[in-house]
């Protein structure tokens, strides 16, 4: 009987250590996961954004267009609470209509927020164009700048 009590101590001991063990290959994982998630977060936004692979930059496919497909934009100043529509508005930009389509895809500033007309700062604006004779079509961008109103004086 003595033999039989020893066995089942040392099993009940084998037991506690294993559950010891699982537990705390679980907490490791759920302290690691926490850790992890956020790097993940971070890789995906070093990564070029998804419709780059589809309207490359214009320094890309150059070659490959011709000069009245070749869209000129500059940076272009707004003044703020101005009537500017940042979709449709396309002052400063050169291009022709006849030979390439336009359209604008967003504007966002260095902090990711969308473009907003009642607030002052810098915002990147994307443009997709696409040839209409269907040599490759780019993508443009250029800043916007919202400043405030000239004060009279």
């Amino acid at each position: 009987m003595e033999l039989h009590n020893e066995e089942s101590e040392g099993q009940n001991i084998l037991k506690g250590n294993v559950k010891r063990i699982v537990s705390g290959l679980l907490s490791a994982v759920t302290v690691l996961s926490a850790f992890l998630q956020p790097a993940g977060v971070h890789a995906a936004e070093l990564e070029p954004a998804a419709y780059e692979a589809e309207y490359p930059a214009l320094e890309k496919v150059k070659e490959k267009l011709t000069t009245d497909e070749i869209v000129d934009v500059g940076d272009y100043t707004v003044e703020l609470d101005s009537s500017f529509d940042v979709e449709h508005d396309f002052s400063g930009i050169e291009f022709s209509s006849d030979k390439v389509k336009v359209t604008f895809h967003e504007a966002k500033n260095n902090d990711g927020k969308k473009f907003d007309i009642g607030k002052a700062g810098t915002y990147k604006a994307v443009y997709f164009v696409e040839p209409v004779s269907k040599n490759p079509s780019y993508l443009v961008s250029r800043n916007i700048i919202v400043k405030e109103k000239a004060q009279c004086g």
